[in-house]
């Protein structure tokens, strides 16, 4: 990436940056006029905004001032430059220069500094819980290939589903009850989905692993690390102690954000999980490669 492009790509990141501030800002006023009131809040759209551009500056200026690249030299004083072009407001950008003061509000600067000292931390935890919920994506997107190659059955998760939308809907009358069943009408939408972690609990039993009660709770605690991105990074649900093949043990508190205090945690959970899907393939039995390979065939 040439340098002019870097610096263009860090520069536009911080406006956006300076723009979310802004918006943040004005959040209060919007709120307030709207007769709104509240004491405080953990996180908004841009507060989580925030967050992510803070990720995608400090991967950009790695880039651009630890190059390892043979071909280029690391780019000196390229935090002052940037912080420079901004402050004369000398940006090609429409909409910045109707509206610069939204991009470039009062303390974005410090900010922008803040993020490499008092706030480096808090990057760090945020890439780990992303490393985290990244590996658990992937073992669950190759799991769920691998889940073609079985004869399909109805687990005994949906068969609970399917018999609770039986009785609510005719009672215990099992002749009726069978005869919704044979025309299949009313547990369409039960027989016809099957959620990713039913078909991670079908692989498991299937080559008996279901019952390996370390490995299914690693599984259980990667995919709550993951689902927890929907609630803003706080874990929902009872109180839990889980335990990793080294014998580390990580707590999940109700409301409390899901994070290991040892980025460590998150290489060893991951390892346990590549352990899990090996063991898999080797118990597991298929014919199709496509199950576990992206296959390219180079003849056509």
């Amino acid at each position: 990436m040439e340098d002019s492009n870097i610096k263009n790509n860090i520069k536009n990141l911080i406006l956006l940056k300076g723009k979310c501030i802004a918006y943040r800002n004005n959040l209060d006023e919007i709120l307030y006029e709207k007769g709104i009131y509240y004491t405080h809040y953990s996180a908004s759209f841009f507060t989580t905004m925030e967050s992510l551009l803070d990720s995608y500056i400090v991967n950009f200026l790695n880039e651009a001032t630890c190059n390892a690249r043979k071909d280029r030299e690391p780019i000196d004083n390229i935090i002052e430059e940037i912080m420079e072009i901004i402050r004369k407001k000398d940006i090609e950008f429409e909409d910045f220069k109707r509206n610069s003061d939204l991009y470039c509000p009062d303390g974005i600067e410090e900010d922008f500094i803040n993020l490499f000292s008092e706030r480096i931390d808090g990057w760090l935890s945020s890439q780990m819980l992303s490393f985290g919920i990244d590996s658990y994506s992937q073992f669950e997107y190759w799991s769920v290939r691998l889940y073609e190659s079985l004869p399909k059955s109805t687990s005994k998760r949906k068969e609970k589903k399917i018999s609770k939308i039986l009785i609510k809907h005719v009672g215990n009358d099992i002749n009726t009850q069978k005869a919704l069943l044979a025309s299949r009408e009313i547990i369409s939408e039960v027989i016809n989905f099957t959620s990713s972690s039913e078909k991670i609990d079908r692989i498991l039993s299937e080559v008996d692993l279901s019952k390996d009660i370390l490995k299914t709770r690693i599984i259980k605690l990667l995919r709550t690390i993951r689902n927890g991105v929907h609630n803003l990074g706080l874990y929902f649900g009872k109180d839990d102690v889980f335990e990793t093949y080294s014998g580390r043990k990580i707590y999940l508190t109700n409301g409390k954000a899901v994070k290991l205090d040892d980025y460590n945690d998150h290489f060893y959970l991951v390892s346990d999980l590549m352990d899990i899907y090996i063991e898999i393939l080797k118990r597991l039995e298929f014919s199709e490669p496509s199950l576990v390979l992206d296959v390219v065939d180079l003849s056509k």
